[in-house]
């Protein structure tokens, strides 16, 4: 199973994981210490970005009350 497939991660968690995936690979990275110290700044930028954390969980929140007043019928809220 896929790490983005896990029954446990929320959407925040999915779209959290996917905002830092496309942050460290912005760059090629040649060696293990790269990737990590990457990581590392990218982990950093994102906790200083407080305030388009708590947007994207209303977004989120939003597109799922969306839904569910639609009956499930369109997804695409959501992602």
């Amino acid at each position: 199973m896929e790490l983005f497939e896990s029954p446990e991660l929320t959407l925040l968690d999915i779209r959290l994981l996917g905002w830092m995936k496309s942050e460290v690979c912005k760059r090629n990275l040649h060696t293990g210490g790269e990737l990590l110290a990457r990581i590392l700044h990218t982990a950093a930028r994102i906790r200083k970005c407080g305030d388009q954390l708590r947007r994207t969980a209303c977004d989120i929140l939003t597109g799922g009350a969306k839904c569910i007043q639609l009956d499930g019928g369109i997804s695409g809220y959501l992602l």
